[in-house]
């Protein structure tokens, strides 16, 4: 699976990338602090899930990005579960969420079943 990690904060973004790298089948193939470059580097990797922060505009990302990439699955890492702008980026194009509070193991689980 190749994934763009997209998230606020840039030090859970590395904390990510560092507990990826044990994942064979998993590719980070970006890291993306804000959404404003999500698209561009969309287009230009052309990953097959991107994991999107719940604080990057989601609803509008989510949009964005299935309009320019159709085949990449978003999945969207949420601090509290399922809110109404949860919903609103899965009435969006989002393929689900996955709640941060539940661990990196349980996110690595989550991610293949929804992918």
């Amino acid at each position: 699976m190749r994934l763009l990690l997209a998230d606020s904060d840039p030090m859970i973004l590395r904390c990510y990338r560092m507990f990826l790298a044990n994942y064979k089948d998993i590719e980070v193939v970006g890291l993306i602090a804000d959404s404003t470059d999500t698209i561009d580097i969309c287009k230009a990797e052309s990953p097959d899930v991107v994991l999107l922060d719940y604080r990057l505009d989601c609803v509008v990302t989510t949009r964005q990005i299935k309009a320019h990439c159709p085949n990449t699955q978003v999945i969207i890492l949420a601090l509290y579960g399922n809110t109404p702008e949860i919903q609103q980026a899965i009435h969006a194009g989002a393929r689900g969420y996955i709640a941060k509070a539940d661990g990196m193991e349980r996110i690595i689980v989550n991610l293949r079943t929804i992918y």
